[in-house]
């Protein structure tokens, strides 16, 4: 079983359209389930969310009304599903993935798990002009491979096997969002498990509310609520070796 993870929160009707749309064409095929975490703390707003994605068959909502960020909700559909999956696909509101993309990183998976040690593996995340996000210290794993090592990849359309939480842990409890991803890939480093990025499937991935283009760098410009997560997550992350099985 494959377990989708798409996470929501204030969504506009653009991305409800489009995961109401993955939802159906996913749910013909065997062997997915959509978990769908809606943080959206306003009551009005969450009955409009799901309303729109409630005729679904392969669909369990998380919500309890309150923005309870990334990783404890991840946590426990990680937790609730691990016995019964073999991956976990994660992926937001921000992503425009199809169920094409999926296959291909899924296949990407299978075709080099034999032969790499792969711990998580994403696409290559680009802007909307199809300008790929930059992924600073990675590596091609061979001149002919398609795969790039790399020290972290957004969580957002990064697929993990279930051998990995069980060897690794969970997702850090107390970092809420930002950083989530890159504490997680540095604590499977350690055990061996390597992050890849296969640049041969890409997807449109919107990172921030706005950018400075520095020319041939553009900083993510967020919401000013997430400054103090991302700076208190950069210094945690330096330090951590904590297990959070």
């Amino acid at each position: 079983m494959i377990e989708i993870v798409i996470s929501l929160y204030f969504p506009d009707n653009n991305s409800l359209r489009r995961i109401n749309s993955l939802t159906e064409s996913l749910s013909l095929l065997d062997n997915y389930h959509i978990n769908l975490i809606d943080n959206t703390n306003n009551n009005i707003s969450i009955k409009a969310n799901l309303d729109l994605l409630m005729s679904s068959n392969i669909l369990t909502i998380w919500s309890n009304g309150e923005n309870r960020g990334l990783s404890i909700p991840f946590n426990e559909v990680i937790k609730n599903k691990i016995d019964k999956a073999k991956y976990f696909l994660f992926f937001d509101q921000d992503s425009m993935i199809s169920v094409d993309l999926i296959n291909k990183l899924i296949k990407s998976y299978v075709t080099n798990h034999t032969k790499l040690k792969i711990g998580v593996i994403s696409g290559c995340a680009t802007m909307l002009d199809g300008t790929p996000h930059i992924i600073l210290n990675s590596s091609l794993d061979s001149d002919k491979s398609k795969l790039r090592e790399v020290y972290f990849t957004p969580t957002s359309f990064s697929l993990i096997p279930v051998d990995v939480f069980n060897d690794v842990g969970f997702f850090h409890p107390d970092f809420f969002i930002d950083h989530i991803d890159v504490e997680f890939c540095k604590r499977a480093k350690k055990k061996g498990w390597v992050t890849y990025i296969d640049d041969s499937i890409s997807f449109h991935h919107i990172i921030g509310d706005d950018f400075v283009d520095l020319g041939i760098v553009r900083f993510p410009i967020s919401k000013p609520f997430r400054h103090f997560y991302q700076i208190r997550n950069i210094i945690f992350t330096r330090r951590i070796g904590t297990n959070t099985s």
